[in-house]
């Protein structure tokens, strides 16, 4: 019996990282371009921290779920702390905003996995720990995060009444597991794109992309303030 639900929360907990993975928002964008720029462990430093974050607000949904049936709490917590939250996500989509408008241009290539240019490889280790700062201060100031976690658990028959430990060890490696299949998914349909393209393309792009955080970051702000 025991297994069986421990299974079960496994298994919820891949599909819930995944979906909570898969829209294409900001910090998705952000892990394609350093893919795209041949940047892997800037890639993998930013991802890092997203995991930590999506896994440990994963657990305290869970264990919030599994202590009470009454969502009243969370509503309380989110409106008192909604409009920092909502603050620090503008500051954040300006953030990144500017970095990618802001960004050198370099020559990638996914093909042969080249080393990184000299600017990238200034000051590696303090970039390399921006970079997984980033991912988590990212991950932490998306308004929607624990609400999607707690109602995905409150979702799900949860009548589970061991030793929490054993639940939430397979919980946090089913995020892990839902949420990278959507990274890779995301990679896989950026490799269909000719490399001739991206060599040319990249740069512009990533000032688009750019100037579309500093758009949404505007509508945003004014859905803050005005709304």
């Amino acid at each position: 019996m025991i297994i069986s639900e421990l299974f079960i929360y496994f298994f919820c907990a891949i599909i819930g990282g995944a979906l909570s993975t898969l829209p294409p928002g900001p910090l998705n964008i952000r892990l394609l371009l350093f893919y795209i720029k041949g940047e892997r462990k800037s890639l993998f430093y930013f991802q890092l921290g997203i995991l930590l974050v999506d896994v440990t607000i994963c657990i305290i949904a869970f264990i919030i779920a599994q202590k009470t049936n009454n969502i009243t709490q969370l509503i309380t917590f989110g409106k008192n702390n909604l409009f920092l939250i909502q603050i620090s996500f503008l500051v954040v989509l300006l953030y990144i905003g500017f970095t990618h408008i802001l960004t050198k241009k370099y020559q990638p290539s996914l093909k042969n996995n080249p080393i990184e240019n000299p600017d990238i490889e200034k000051n590696k280790s303090s970039k390399l720990i921006r970079h997984f700062i980033e991912g988590i201060v990212g991950t932490l100031t998306i308004p929607t995060l624990l609400p999607f976690w707690y109602l995905w658990w409150m979702g799900q028959n949860l009548t589970y009444y061991h030793p929490i430990s054993l639940a939430v060890i397979l919980i946090a490696i089913g995020v892990c597991i839902g949420d990278l299949f959507i990274f890779k998914t995301y990679r896989f349909f950026v490799l269909k794109i000719p490399e001739r393209i991206l060599q040319i393309r990249i740069a512009k792009i990533e000032k688009w992309v750019g100037y579309f955080f500093i758009l949404f970051a505007f509508i945003f702000g004014i859905k803050i303030f005005l709304f």
